[in-house]
C-alpha cells in the first residue's frame, strides 16, 4: 500500500505540481516498504524458527553491513550532502530486509516452501539494486521517469507479489 501511495504522491509532484519530488512525502512512503517487509520477515522466522542462534543473528548483518560499505565506498568521493546521507538511510534499511529475507530463505531451503521464498530473496535483491542505483544517479541529479533503474523496483515488485502467491498457494 506504502508503494502505490509513493507512486501516486511521486506521479502528482512530478507531472502536475512541476515540483521537484525528491526529496518529498512520496518517500515516506516507499520507506514505508522497509520496516513492513522486515517486520513479514521476523515474523516468518519467528514461527517457523523461534530458536536462532546467535551466529545466525550474525550472519544477517553481513549483507546489510558490507552492501551498505560498497555504497559508502562508491559515493563516498562525492561531497558528503544531504542526498548522500538520505540516500544511506535508504540503503542501509534495503539491505537489512535482504540480509534477513536470505536467513528466512535458508530455513525453508529445500521445502515446500522453499522456491517462493527463494523468489522473495531474488525479488528483494532487485530492489536493492534499484535503491542503490538511485541514490548513486540522484548524487549527480541523473534521474528521470524514464531511467531504466525503474525497472528494478517494477520487477522486484512483481517477484515479491508472486513470490507471496506462490508461498500461499504452497500452503
Amino acid at each position: 500500500m506504502g508503494i502505490f501511495f509513493g507512486e501516486i504522491t511521486y506521479l502528482i509532484y512530478e507531472q502536475f505540481l512541476d515540483l521537484d519530488p525528491y526529496p518529498s512525502i512520496a518517500d515516506v512512503f516507499f520507506f514505508l516498504f522497509y520496516p513492513m517487509i522486515i517486520i513479514y520477515l521476523i515474523r516468518n522466522i519467528k514461527f517457523f524458527s523461534p530458536n536462532t542462534h546467535i551466529a545466525k543473528k550474525i550472519s544477517i548483518g553481513i549483507i546489510p553491513v558490507t552492501i551498505t560499505t560498497i555504497y559508502l565506498a562508491i559515493t563516498l568521493s562525492n561531497e558528503l550532502s544531504f542526498d548522500f546521507y538520505y540516500g544511506m538511510v535508504f540503503i542501509s534499511a534495503t539491505s537489512l530486509a535482504l540480509g534477513i529475507a536470505v536467513y528466512a530463505a535458508s530455513i525453508f531451503r529445500g521445502g515446500i516452501l522453499g522456491t517462493s521464498w527463494l523468489i522473495l530473496v531474488i525479488g528483494i535483491l532487485v530492489i536493492v539494486g534499484g535503491d542503490t542505483w538511485y541514490y548513486y544517479i540522484e548524487l549527480f541529479e541523473g534521474y528521470t521517469l524514464s531511467h531504466p533503474v525503474n525497472l528494478f523496483w517494477y520487477g522486484g515488485y512483481i517477484l515479491i507479489l508472486y513470490s507471496l502467491y506462490k508461498h500461499k498457494s504452497s500452503l
